[in-house]
């Protein structure tokens, strides 16, 4: 009499491991490279609202003011910039970094941030590019 065995072969056994340890492996470097992709997407959309909405806001107080302070037509750039407003409680008008983020402060009004926490600001520079006596 001839029984009929039933179960794996410790050879099948390990063929199976292997097989499903393999795409465990790959599935989940598929899931990781689609994590990341999606965290540094989102980073990069962070940085460019932020870049819009304070250039947007520079533009506008630029367009706003009576004359440039600092930096002077000829000069270096300098990492900050001094508007002349005619209201006098926004005169001088200022941008600059403070702790990583791009600041206002309004003459008298006090300052206020133009980026958020997420985004760091480690290098900026304003040049005057206009002519002598502009």
């Amino acid at each position: 009499m001839i029984k009929n065995k039933k179960g794996f072969t410790l050879i099948e056994l390990l063929i199976y491991s292997a097989i499903v340890g393999t795409m465990l492996v790959l599935m989940v470097g598929f899931l990781w490279n689609i994590v990341s992709g999606n965290i540094k997407e989102t980073a990069h959309q962070e940085v460019q609202q932020n870049a819009r909405f304070a250039l947007n806001k520079i533009t506008q107080e630029i367009k706003k003011a009576d004359g440039l302070i600092n930096p002077l037509a000829g000069d270096p750039p300098t990492s900050f910039l001094s508007l002349s407003m005619a209201t006098p409680q926004l005169n001088p008008t200022i941008f600059d970094i403070d702790g990583g983020k791009l600041r206002i402060t309004r003459g008298f009004l006090g300052s206020s941030y133009l980026t958020s926490d997420q985004t760091v600001i480690s290098n900026l520079q304003f040049s005057n590019l206009s002519y002598g006596d502009t």
